[in-house]
């Protein structure tokens, strides 16, 4: 299978926010945004400048890659641990 372009996923984002215990308020107060962003971002309505991903994951405790969408099969499999079967679960229900 050919490597697919990885996009940011916004229900990664709200799993990961909500798995480190970080309300949308706090995030957005750690990022200096308004919860009104956070939401936007979790909604799909709009995405994270790429300058913000660092942060984002820092309050969240992840890794930049953890906020996309799986690559392909063999790139999750090399990485364990990571939530990327939960997005290759997803893709094969779809």
């Amino acid at each position: 299978m050919p490597l697919q372009h990885p996009h940011f996923s916004c229900g990664r984002l709200r799993c990961l926010r909500e798995s480190a215990g970080v309300t949308r308020t706090a995030l957005a107060y750690h990022l200096g945004l308004t919860e009104q962003t956070v939401w936007a971002w979790e909604s799909g309505s709009s995405i994270p400048r790429p300058s913000m991903l660092g942060a984002i994951a820092a309050v969240l405790g992840c890794a930049i890659d953890d906020l996309f969408e799986a690559m392909n099969d063999d790139a999750q499999a090399a990485r364990p641990g990571r939530l990327g079967s939960v997005g290759r679960d997803a893709h094969a229900r779809a």
